[in-house]
């Protein structure tokens, strides 16, 4: 009896510590005297990283004013971007030289110095041939692989269809893709596209050359353009190369300069008929054509394999300047479009004999393919120098922005007519299986609504 009442007794000490939530050792040793309090786990640790907090915020805190009154210091500039990035800081110290160079002060115990910049120019017609010559070449041996591998791959897909095996088509056809892909950029290495908001009608749709109704969403034009900037820019050599250049050109007589002749302008009784919008009716490769510019562009694009879908647009437009506005819609331009210029010129002349007076009279100044107009077109940029005859460049052949195609096809005829090249091949008189709106068909058409007009006014 005495054993369960110790039983019960012990039972009831170990329910009284449960209650208590401690158990009686531990009870225990928290009345025990200790050196040092019980600390929880993961408490050491994080009183250490509240200690290095606080060091880390104090230092901080003692070297906020220094860096507020500290100034960093400006890199020691080595080339130009660099330059411009210290001048946006200090445009006082960082200055000009009077020639425009970059002068540099003396900086961390280094001497000033001075960061030369590099004078350009534009590029040369010369140039800008060999240049084009150069891609030329590149387009045709392209031209050569691809249609190699199109024969391949017409074989290759011969042999898929008769025996299941297409690991050579698949092949060839990745090589036709990438050298499709270089053809494209080896034509127009640099493209853009350019939104224009709510473009018109005839803006977009190359028949719709009337329709001046505008579009309700904007339309994005694909730009191209087939010189690099490289191309187009140059770097200016030293003197010494400069007077070395000019030393190995052929010498020029004393006194004698160049002569220019500016042509543009159709209505100039001297040399307006050598403009391409000159309105004139001739025979070319039997078509009857009413300009020479809309003889170029037609030819243009039949030479480029479109004239089924633009030709009856390119005939059915009089005005030279909306045969133009129509043909600048029409990307892609030949091989040597000073060729084809000859070919039509000599043409010309062979039935208009009056042109042969008007070169013979320009001697042997250089004939020169100005603009009419203060805005630049890109045609006359592709078939003259860009520029007005009374601007100042236009005596600076360093200064043209165009190759002067056409004036150099008039000098290439007019020499021609010295050695008797332009014979009867040229002449192509006679009769024509297509043919432009010449002014009779439009005096015709004309007399026709007037007919018509009358007859419904005189029975109404």
């Amino acid at each position: 009896m005495e054993g369960i009442v110790q039983g019960v007794k012990s039972v009831g000490d170990s329910i009284e510590d449960l209650l208590s939530g401690a158990p009686a050792a531990a009870v225990a040793e928290a009345e025990a005297p200790a050196d040092k309090p019980l600390t929880p786990i993961g408490a050491a640790e994080n009183e250490d990283k509240q200690e290095e907090e606080a060091e880390a915020e104090e230092a901080k805190a003692e070297e906020e004013p220094k860096k507020k009154g500290a100034k960093r210091q400006i890199p020691v500039p080595k080339d130009s971007a660099s330059f411009f990035r210290a001048r946006a800081k200090d445009p006082k110290t960082f200055t000009f030289t009077p020639d425009g160079n970059l002068q540099v002060p003396a900086m961390r115990d280094m001497p000033p110095k001075i960061i030369e910049i590099p004078s350009y120019r534009p590029a040369t017609s010369e140039e800008l041939a060999m240049s084009e010559a150069v891609r030329y070449d590149k387009i045709r041996e392209v031209e050569r692989e691809y249609d190699e591998k199109l024969r391949e791959l017409k074989e290759a897909m011969a042999t898929w269809r008769s025996t299941g095996a297409s690991s050579d088509a698949i092949a060839v056809q990745r090589e036709l893709s990438r050298l499709d892909a270089l053809r494209t950029h080896l034509r127009s290495p640099l493209r853009w596209t350019v939104m224009n908001k709510r473009p018109t009608i005839r803006d977009v749709l190359v028949d719709n050359f009337y329709e001046v109704k505008k579009f309700k969403y904007s339309v994005f034009n694909l730009v191209i353009r087939g010189n690099t900037f490289e191309e187009l820019v140059k770097v200016k050599g030293t003197d010494a190369e400069e007077e070395e250049a000019a030393a190995e050109a052929p010498a020029q007589a004393v006194g004698e300069e160049e002569s220019f002749i500016f042509f543009g302008d159709p209505d100039d009784p001297d040399y307006g008929p050598l403009s391409p919008n000159t309105m004139i009716d001739f025979v070319f490769n039997s078509t009857l054509y009413t300009s020479p510019a809309q003889a170029y562009e037609v030819e243009r694009i039949t030479r480029l394999g479109r004239r089924s879908a633009f030709g009856p647009l390119l005939l059915k437009e009089r005005n030279p300047e909306r045969v133009r506005a129509l043909a600048l819609k029409i990307a892609g331009d030949i091989e040597n479009p000073r060729e084809l210029w000859i070919e039509i010129i000599k043409t010309l002349i062979t039935q208009h004999p009056n042109y042969k007076d008007i070169l013979t009279t320009s001697g042997k100044s250089t004939l020169v393919y100005t603009n009419m107009k203060e805005k630049t077109m890109p045609e006359t940029r592709r078939w003259g120098i860009g520029l007005k005859a009374d601007d100042p460049g236009a005596l600076d052949r360093t200064q043209w922005q165009g190759p002067n195609t056409l004036g150099q096809a008039w000098q290439a005829v007019r020499g021609s007519l010295e050695k008797e090249d332009v014979n009867e091949e040229s002449k192509q008189e006679g009769g024509y299986t297509e043919s432009a709106r010449t002014s009779e068909d439009v005096r015709k058409q004309r007399a026709g609504v007037l007919a018509g007009y009358y007859r419904r006014k005189r029975f109404a």
